[in-house]
């Protein structure tokens, strides 16, 4: 992070360990199977909370999200292999982060 951006550069993510689904692995492609569902869950809710009227809608529809969004972390946790130990340093470092639009995070130079 530079400022209040991230800067999504090459230099910055090349070597992040990115796990890729072996499609011989049917344990793997369930997981992707189910990781699929839940992004375009999160996707429709996202839209649903725009066109609601409420704010009692919108409060379920943001449980239903904050919801979706911890079991999507679940499953690219496990699929990456992360240890618990691992898994509470991303929590820590992306404390804050959850609740930034992705305009927030790109910068244009």
């Amino acid at each position: 992070m530079c400022g209040d951006y991230y800067s999504f550069e090459s230099r910055f993510i090349r070597n992040l360990p990115i796990h890729t689904i072996n499609p011989g692995n049917p344990a793997e492609n369930a997981q992707h199977d189910r990781l699929v569902e839940l992004v375009d869950r999160m996707l429709s809710l996202k839209h649903q909370v725009a066109a609601v009227r409420t704010s009692y809608e919108k409060t379920a529809l943001q449980r239903q999200i904050e919801i979706t969004d911890k079991q999507i972390d679940r499953l690219v946790y496990e699929l990456s292999g992360l240890t618990d130990e691992e898994i509470q340093i991303v929590e820590a470092g992306t404390q804050g982060v959850r609740d930034k639009t992705p305009d927030e995070f790109i910068s244009v130079a």
